[in-house]
């Protein structure tokens, strides 16, 4: 929980700016009439003027100046204060180059937020209690986005890893089937969890969830029999795994390949008919649907302050599928989240 007078994320006040109104030493002497008192052979710079060229080319940003000051002045890494905006500015401006101000830039992060969301939240409590909230499915779906990120997600599969405690046994064998990665692909063709399989020697299967073991997929499920009514029937009683690899046909194949003799699950485990296909599968189309891990952190910090005691707890979300090293290179968005 934060209160009011501590610092503020960088989300909801200006971006790279995280002045809390007790600027560092050297930042409060700082008044802009300084550089205007100074004699300049040229006229003061104008405002960058936009083009509909440079709107498109630059675009959402208006201009070039416009999108390199908010480059630098955003950094996350940097994090400059009010007061020191404005001296950049107008240093850069007495040397004659002709950044946006600092009004133009305030306009520009408001447009820019409205345009691509703002992921923190600043809530209140009834006793005044301020503290901030992340979204962080926002955040999962930029980490995505950014190509750097994408490729290093991982693992958004539980691992068997034959004994090792670097998956725990929670993702493997303790987490619910239904949170879970929900598809994988194969050969081009993508499965879903809770649908009818058939596999290339004919047999039929049905995944409950998928997992990696020595770099390979595998399907952990139901084997599936036709009775001699032709009704199939689910073999419940023993879960069996099948690689990924030997999969043939998913559920749209197998539909359209019986439309003359509609599938029909036995009375045991008539349930399937609700879920073939998955739910999913229409919404998603041909897209992957993945579910990323989040680690949820909980630590109560006692401090004293003037005699009293105050508690302060701070809850840490980890994403998981963001692995170490790609955390920690320069430009990457954290993927610490703390409210």
């Amino acid at each position: 929980m934060r209160h009011e007078s501590e610092e503020i994320p960088l989300h909801d006040t200006d971006e790279g700016d995280m002045s809390d109104g007790t600027d560092s030493e050297g930042d409060d002497w700082y008044d802009d009439s300084v550089f205007r008192k100074l004699p300049s052979k040229s006229p003061q710079p104008s405002i960058p003027s936009t083009s509909s060229v440079q709107q498109q080319e630059w675009f959402p940003w208006p201009n070039k100046a416009t999108f390199l000051t908010h480059l630098l002045l955003s950094a996350p890494r940097l994090r400059f204060s009010r007061t020191q905006q404005h001296a950049i500015l107008s240093w850069a401006r007495e040397l004659g180059a002709n950044p946006p101000t600092y009004d133009t830039m305030q306009r520009t992060r408001a447009e820019l937020r409205h345009a691509i969301g703002n992921p923190t939240h600043r809530e209140c409590s009834s006793s005044g209690n301020v503290w901030y909230l992340n979204d962080i499915a926002q955040s999962v779906a930029e980490d995505f986005a950014n190509p750097i990120t994408r490729s290093k997600m991982g693992p958004l599969y539980p691992e068997d890893l034959q004994g090792s405690i670097w998956n725990a046994a929670k993702l493997l064998v303790d987490v619910p089937d239904n949170i879970l990665t929900a598809t994988v692909r194969s050969n081009g063709t993508i499965y879903y969890v809770d649908e009818l399989i058939q596999r290339d020697h004919g047999d039929l299967f049905i995944a409950k969830r998928w997992i990696l073991c020595a770099g390979e997929h595998w399907g952990l499920g139901y084997r599936v029999h036709r009775s001699e009514q032709g009704t199939l029937h689910v073999a419940t009683d023993k879960m069996v795994g099948v690689r990924v690899s030997t999969f043939k046909y998913n559920v749209v194949d197998i539909l359209l390949q019986n439309q003359a003799s509609p599938l029909i699950f036995d009375g045991e485990r008539a349930d399937y008919q609700v879920v073939c296909p998955h739910p999913l599968r229409e919404k998603a189309g041909q897209r992957m649907v993945y579910s990323v891990p989040v680690i949820v952190f909980i630590d109560d910090v006692v401090t004293l302050e003037v005699a009293l005691s105050a508690e302060h707890n701070t809850k840490t979300t980890s994403k998981a599928g963001v692995l170490e090293l790609v955390s920690d290179t320069q430009g990457i968005v954290s993927d610490d989240f703390r409210n």
